[in-house]
């Protein structure tokens, strides 16, 4: 038996990769699976994590896709996947040579846009958080 390692391309994968490089992401709607796909994305710390978390937290937030079912939008872990994105991100990558590991936006890992990035996940992670809290409250004023 194979085992499946993030690396290795599903259907789901090589639609969304195809869609994002055809400049049509946007046009597609978000599945059930996604979120396992994200994951897999930020373990292999692939560029295109940002497209994907994006399109994700559009389709979240404008409940599309399977975001439109409110079961799975209470099961979402994507508010999870964003903030955890977000920490490895913080760092300066593996590969700066720069004498310490603490960004200070040096030159050498490129004026620190990986913190830039950081921040704008903790930003989508907020969005993402807020709105499910939105949705609980409402939840609770109409149960």
């Amino acid at each position: 038996m194979t085992r499946t390692t993030p690396l290795q391309p599903t259907t789901r994968l090589g639609e969304l990769l195809a869609a994002l490089r055809a400049g049509g992401l946007d046009q597609v709607l978000p599945d059930a699976g996604d979120e396992a796909i994200l994951d897999a994305l930020g373990q292999i710390r692939s560029s295109a994590y940002v497209h994907v978390e994006l399109w994700l937290t559009a389709g979240y937030l404008l409940r599309e896709g399977c975001y439109a079912n409110p079961h799975v939008r209470r099961a979402s872990r994507l508010h999870r996947l964003v903030l955890l994105h977000a920490a490895r991100r913080e760092d300066c990558p593996d590969d700066c040579p720069a004498p310490t590991r603490a960004c200070d936006g040096c030159t050498a890992c490129e004026g620190g846009t990986h913190r830039l990035t950081a921040r704008f996940s903790r930003a989508l992670a907020r969005l993402l958080v807020d709105a499910q809290d939105v949705e609980d409250a409402h939840e609770g004023v109409d149960g």
